[in-house]
């Protein structure tokens, strides 16, 4: 049973060439599989989320001109540190994101902002823990336009019980899978009222900007 569950959390896709390849926060091996999908060709770009316990390792990633991210982030209170950073052609773009509750919810309605001003953009592959990507998945059903291809890919060489943050303990085994399964349950539970949210907010700033 334990077996059954685990592969329909960790269900992946295999890796396709993209537009860009987004990366979200958690382990540093994340960001190292999501560099050597570039070095192979599968994307010219790619765009980190790195959160407030990921900023100081971000320059171990060897990039270089990469930006102090730990400059960036001393004026900002730690709850609110977490970073968009986009990385071509050896340059960087760095943008902080609202946090606005629920991780990883947070990460893909920021990424919904992020492709909106970027229509170039026509596919993507998402990159995190295997089982985490269920709720990957079930954010971006209800967040990112229907237009857009994605696809999910897990990190070969992460444990199979992801941490949210470089904070957390790792949940292995059976405990693993029903928190997972509790976290999605209160994700397909909270989606509703996020896209209500979202919708509001969007109105909200049209009006502002007219």
């Amino acid at each position: 049973m334990r077996n059954w569950l685990q592969s329909w959390v960790d269900r992946e896709d295999g890796a396709a060439k993209v537009d860009l390849l987004f990366v979200l926060a958690g382990l540093q091996s994340r960001k190292e599989y999501a560099l050597t999908l570039l070095q192979k060709g599968y994307a010219s770009q790619i765009l980190f989320s790195v959160g407030r316990f990921e900023i100081r390792r971000f320059s171990q990633l060897g990039l270089a001109g990469a930006p102090d991210l730990v400059a960036m982030a001393k004026s900002i209170p730690p709850p609110k540190r977490h970073f968009f950073v986009f990385y071509r052609n050896s340059q960087f773009d760095v943008k902080r994101i609202p946090r606005r509750g629920l991780g990883t919810l947070s990460e893909i309605d920021a990424l919904a902002d992020w492709i909106a001003l970027h229509p170039e953009i026509s596919s993507l592959a998402l990159v995190s823990s295997g089982q985490h990507l269920f709720r990957v998945r079930l954010c971006c059903r209800n967040l990112l336009s229907p237009k857009l291809k994605t696809y999910f890919l897990e990190v070969p060489s992460e444990s199979s019980a992801p941490r949210e943050s470089d904070s957390e303990e790792p949940r292995t085994g059976q405990q693993g899978v029903f928190y997972e399964l509790l976290k999605i349950a209160c994700y397909a539970a909270f989606l509703p009222v996020w896209r209500v949210l979202r919708r509001w907010r969007s109105r909200t700033m049209a009006s502002l900007n007219q």
